[in-house]
């Protein structure tokens, strides 16, 4: 499981969606988002395609 799910997750198990923890979650979510941002930098970079691809083909 990937560290962009794994805060998402978190968040969701918590059971407040940060009503008592606004700041934290803020910064939890932002966290995934650059997690996510990152590798799709670095998918960019290489070219890589954006589409699932099946091995067995």
């Amino acid at each position: 499981m990937d560290l962009a799910t794994q805060i998402a997750d978190m968040i969701e198990k918590d059971g407040s969606w940060g009503a008592h923890a606004h700041n934290y979650m803020t910064q939890r979510l932002a966290a995934a988002q650059n997690y996510v941002r990152k590798a799709q930098e670095i998918l960019d970079a290489g070219k890589f395609s954006k589409t699932a691809v099946d091995p067995l083909k």
